[in-house]
């Protein structure tokens, strides 16, 4: 499996259907005049192929306990246009800091080699805007 991408390198976007925006790291700005609601946290976005979903979820959930050390919260699972084994995973941290860092981990890296990652991760970190649902 190909290591992930440092979270400085990747490239971060609005996620407008989602009620999402850029959070401000390296200097890049959402373009709103709303602030960033720091109750939120941080949304991580994680989106890429497994070779089997069945496989994979056992082992993502089981990492709960490790992703909890780095301030997480909560996680949804998507499936990318109807394919189960194309996931979009958003686990919500307390920081970005902390989100950061559990991206950079050996922990995650070690998760997605035991589950059957296929596919380089795209991996973005949004913040909520305050007065969105």
């Amino acid at each position: 499996m190909k290591s992930i991408q440092s979270p400085k390198s990747v490239l971060l976007v609005t996620l407008a259907a989602l009620g999402l925006a850029v959070a401000g790291i390296g200097g890049a700005r959402a373009e709103s005049t709303r602030t960033v609601t720091p109750e939120g946290g941080v949304w991580m976005i994680v989106t890429h192929k497994v070779y089997d979903y069945a496989r994979w979820r056992p082992v993502h959930d089981r990492t709960a306990a490790i992703k909890r050390g780095y301030g997480w919260k909560k996680c949804a699972v998507f499936a990318v246009a109807g394919d189960r084994n194309h996931v979009m995973v958003m686990e919500q941290f307390s920081t970005l800091d902390r989100a950061q860092a559990f991206a950079d981990s050996t922990e995650l890296r070690d998760e997605m080699a035991a589950s059957g990652v296929s596919s380089q991760p795209e991996i973005r970190f949004v913040n909520a805007l305050a007065g969105e649902p």
